[in-house]
């Protein structure tokens, strides 16, 4: 049996919800899907950096703040809807980048990515005067 269709409105399978891309199963893969092609094309500008002979240094900081910028973007509001597979997606992307010379081999894994960037919100919001926390004790 069909569902129901509503007068003016569209059937969709995904949807941007603020800045997130989320589909009909309230998964983050589209989204990721997004992030994942957005690097594809950081990493060969990082390529043809590479072959006009940019130093592994300046090489490494390039990618931080371009491709692994856009990995750590907002992560902590979407981190949680994203599945084991969507979240081993972004590691191989690390670990290619990290074979290609692009980012050093000491470099953190996903999680602690994540993890840091889980903090660095916390902090923020902790720090903040503008910020008003409830006392619930009283």
């Amino acid at each position: 049996m069909a569902t129901p269709i509503i007068e003016g409105a569209e059937r969709v399978l995904s949807q941007r919800v603020l800045i997130f891309l989320l589909d009909s199963k309230l998964s983050m893969s589209d989204h990721i899907t997004v992030i994942l092609n957005t690097c594809s094309s950081s990493t060969y500008a990082l390529c043809l950096l590479h072959s006009h002979g940019l130093q592994c240094r300046e090489l490494h900081l390039v990618a931080r703040v371009t491709t692994v910028a856009s990995m750590r973007y907002m992560a902590p509001a979407w981190w949680g809807f994203a599945d084991e597979g969507d979240r081993q997606w972004l590691e191989h992307l690390v670990a290619r980048m990290q074979h290609s010379g692009y980012l050093p081999s000491d470099f953190p894994d996903r999680a602690t990515l994540i993890e840091e960037a889980d903090c660095k919100l916390y902090k923020n919001i902790w720090r903040s005067n503008t910020h008003t926390f409830c006392d619930i004790t009283s």
